[in-house]
């Protein structure tokens, strides 16, 4: 059963609707000053309903308000239902597209970007008060749309999730360590706290497992103010922040350690979870954390956590994988993101978009460099120094693995040759992200001066080199993050094994990398190549989950095949060890 109804709000005067039976739904900004119309569509499903915001219009006759009000409802509910038999007739009415050639490559271009990505976003224009550029302008510079669409659940409890943000937000000001945290001012208000810790990476894959978390158990999530996060990225919800207040004690939840007497592990540990502890309890999901920190796997442990209406949350690992192996959350998630390999690249997409300061520079450096060009391809680079493994040796291990699989052209062997032949006008761009220059200078002596192959003309860029990694720099992070975004618009991607930053960067683009092959040392180098190549295609877009607990909760622990238990869940192709959400297939691991 659909319904359709429209709330109508006078806006910027005093007749706007303030009901309390209203607010939730009418908490929004607009642009222009008069009245609007806002439509919602109730779907019914077993008795629950479920209310997604489909549009708005100003001043109509009430007639067409009606027309348009049920032609939208239906649409938004319905047609896409109607239409998954037929993926390419969906496509082409979510988003008109247009057909262009590029030398000898045929791609569907849209004629005007989809601002929401298939309902996944709201349209920018309720986000007014905030000054995002990037939330209207970012997917324009993607001239390859997904091919990935988020389900009509997810959109749904995006929607919930929203309203209740909006909601319990502005109740965390009541927090109070001298008080418990289960008085009447949070009523039904639930929250995780996300604690910042690690480089961008971490961060990035860390918040959005605690906001994948927040979504299952219908909590509210919260994140520290340190690190300056809205210097990097807008604020994701409507009306309202994602930080906590400025009155929150902040100093004492940055001092939470492991050694913490309400940190999880503790509380197991001296059977003390039938103690409230103020209402409070901290989450140590860190790389080091114990077998009693690792019981957050087991589903006896989520129905002790649900007594708490403060979780405190620091970790850097991106455990949603983990997830699944709770029989609470593992229907939810599978309803929620149907294709399973898609929860990090939507909840990233979601969540975070690059704040004005630092899309200046995505967008300055892209329209400069990358924007001409009719292919790009990133690689990024992590060089962490071993026992005789040069960057030489890493600068030929990434050169190998684009050659040998055609990923870049090669080049004539003369530098003095001259093509009298046509040369295809095809460019490539070559956008290399590492903290050091070598990688790139290396690669742009490569091709300097010197013919490809196959005639395509070829430029090799870098928007940064720090030559070290600086926690807590915002300036460092915005490049960072430049970097992350830049290379998510590349059509190929090259990237490290074991790196987060190569995990967000991915998640982001929707495209499948290539993992260049991880090295221990370099008397082992020709050994490793010969078993394992320079380089393989990868089989999931989801990040490495790199320490996963050895789950014991009721004997059936998954150390030894986590696929025995879920066969989705297989080890990562370059972290052997490490679990991930990918179809089974067979690859050669540990890369």
């Amino acid at each position: 059963m659909v319904w359709v109804r429209a709330t109508q709000l006078h806006i910027g005067d005093q007749r706007s609707n303030t009901s309390g039976e209203a607010d939730a739904n009418m908490d929004v900004q607009q642009k222009r000053r008069g009245v609007a119309s806002w439509i919602y569509a109730e779907r019914r499903i077993y008795g629950k309903s479920t209310e997604i915001m489909c549009g708005y219009w100003y001043e109509k006759p009430f007639m067409l308000k009606m027309a348009l009000m049920m032609f939208l409802g239906l649409t938004v509910l319905l047609l896409p239902q109607y239409l998954t038999f037929n993926s390419s007739l969906r496509q082409r009415l979510i988003g008109s597209s247009l057909l262009v050639v590029r030398g000898k490559t045929t791609e569907a271009v849209r004629s005007k970007p989809d601002e929401t990505l298939g309902g996944l976003l709201l349209p920018p224009v309720v986000f007014e008060n905030s000054t995002c550029i990037s939330r209207s302008q970012e997917y324009s510079l993607r001239v390859k749309t997904s091919r990935y669409k988020p389900s009509l659940d997810l959109i749904a409890k995006l929607r919930e999730y929203e309203r209740r943000h909006r909601r319990c937000a502005p109740k965390a000001k009541y927090f109070n360590l001298s008080k418990n945290a289960t008085e009447r001012e949070f009523r039904e208000c639930r929250f995780i706290v996300w604690i910042a810790t690690a480089g961008l990476g971490n961060r990035v894959m860390t918040l959005a497992s605690a906001f994948v978390y927040a979504l299952l158990t219908d909590r509210v999530l919260l994140i520290d103010r340190s690190g300056n996060p809205n210097e990097l990225f807008c604020e994701p919800f409507p009306s309202t922040s994602w930080l906590l207040p400025e009155t929150f004690p902040n100093e004492w939840m940055r001092e939470i350690k492991a050694n913490s007497s309400f940190r999880l592990g503790f509380l197991i540990q001296n059977d003390a979870l039938t103690s409230s502890h103020n209402g409070y309890a901290y989450l140590n999901m860190m790389h080091d954390y114990d077998g009693y920190d690792r019981k957050f796997f087991c589903a006896d442990c989520q129905a002790y956590l649900s007594r708490f209406p403060w979780l405190f949350l620091k970790s850097n690992q991106y455990f949603i994988p983990g997830l699944h192996f709770i029989p609470e959350f593992h229907e939810h998630v599978d309803k929620l993101f149907p294709e399973r390999e898609t929860v990090f690249h939507h909840i990233v997409r979601y969540l975070f978009h690059p704040s004005d300061s630092v899309w200046r520079l995505i967008s300055s450096f892209y329209n400069t460099n990358l924007a001409n060009a009719q292919h790009q391809v990133g690689l990024q680079i992590r060089y962490l120094a071993k026992p005789n493994i040069t960057t030489t040796t890493i600068s030929d291990l990434v050169l190998n693995c684009t050659l040998e699989n055609k990923l870049l052209p090669n080049v004539t062997l003369s530098e003095d040759h001259v093509d009298d032949s046509p040369k295809n006008t095809t460019s490539i761009s070559v956008l290399v992200a590492s903290l050091h220059e070598v990688f790139y200078e290396s690669l742009q002596e490569f091709y300097q001066n010197r013919s490809s192959s196959d005639g395509r003309h070829l430029g090799v860029y870098t928007a940064s080199h720090e030559e070290g990694q600086y926690l807590e720099s915002i300036d460092h992070d915005k490049k960072a993050l430049v970097d992350i975004y830049l290379l998510s618009l590349s059509d190929t991607l090259v990237t490290s094994s074991w790196s987060t930053f190569g995990y967000v960067a991915q998640g982001i683009s929707g495209v499948m990398p290539w993992l260049l092959t991880h090295l221990e040392s370099g008397e082992e180098l020709e050994e490793v190549l010969r078993n394992r190549n320079y380089c393989h295609h990868g089989v999931s877009l989801e990040p490495c989950f790199h320490m996963p607990p050895a789950l014991d909760c009721d004997n059936k622990g998954w150390y030894d095949n986590p696929g025995k238990t879920l066969p989705y869940i297989q080890y990562c192709e370059d972290v052997w060890w490490g679990i991930k959400i990918m179809e089974p297939a067979p690859f050669n691991r540990s890369l």
